[in-house]
C-alpha cells in the first residue's frame, strides 16, 4: 500500500508472516482481535502484550496450531493505549474462531490479574458500519478464490498499519510486535 496514512513497515511485516505461513500450512486460519484494560485499570505494564502472546503461543504451539502472530498499539482519547492483535493458526487443526476469542479473554485475564476479561476483547467481527469483515475465513491454497480472500484479508491486516491513533512517542512502551521468521 503506497498510502502515506500507514505505516509501510507494518504492512511489510503483516506480508511477510502472511507469505511465510501459507508456504507452510496449505490452510490458513488468520484471527483478528483487539485486547483493552478495563476502565481504571491502575497500572498498564510494557510487558502485558509479550505476555499475553506468551501464553497464547505455548497453549497453541502444543496443540501443534503452529502460531504466528502481530499486534500494534493504539491510543485514541481513552486513558489507557489498546492493542489491535492478528493470530495465524494452521488451519488443518482449528477451523472455528469463537474458541480462539475464548482463549484470548482467558489468557488476558490471567495477564491483567483480573477474574474475568469479559468486554475486554474485541472479536472484530464487524466494522464501523456495522458490516461483517469475514475475521476467520479460511485462507486455503486450493481455493479458487484465495487471490479474492488474500485481497480482503490484506484489507482488512492494513488497518493495523494506520497511522491514525497510533500514538507513536518515546514512552517506553514498544509499538508493535510480531514472530519471528
Amino acid at each position: 500500500m503506497n498510502n502515506k496514512n500507514y505505516f509501510h513497515t507494518i504492512n511489510e511485516r503483516i506480508e511477510n508472516l502472511l507469505i511465510n505461513y501459507i508456504s507452510n500450512h496449505n490452510k490458513v486460519l488468520p484471527v483478528f482481535f483487539n485486547v483493552r484494560y478495563p476502565q481504571h485499570y491502575p497500572y498498564p505494564q510494557k510487558k502485558d502484550i509479550s505476555s499475553l502472546f506468551d501464553k497464547v503461543n505455548t497453549y497453541y504451539f502444543r496443540l501443534g496450531y503452529d502460531p504466528y502472530y502481530f499486534w500494534k498499539r493504539e491510543q485514541n482519547i481513552s486513558e489507557h493505549h489498546h492493542y489491535h492483535c492478528l493470530l495465524f493458526l494452521n488451519g488443518n487443526k482449528i477451523q472455528r474462531i469463537m474458541p480462539v476469542f475464548k482463549t484470548v479473554e482467558r489468557f488476558w485475564a490471567s495477564t491483567l490479574g483480573i477474574e474475568t476479561a469479559l468486554g475486554l476483547v474485541h472479536y472484530c467481527l464487524k466494522d464501523w458500519k456495522g458490516d461483517l469483515t469475514g475475521n476467520g475465513t479460511m485462507l486455503r491454497r486450493d481455493d479458487p478464490e484465495l487471490s479474492y480472500k488474500l485481497d480482503r484479508f490484506r484489507m482488512a491486516a492494513s488497518y493495523l498499519a494506520k497511522t491514525a491513533t497510533s500514538g507513536f512517542v518515546n514512552d517506553g512502551y514498544r509499538n508493535f510486535g510480531c514472530s519471528r521468521i
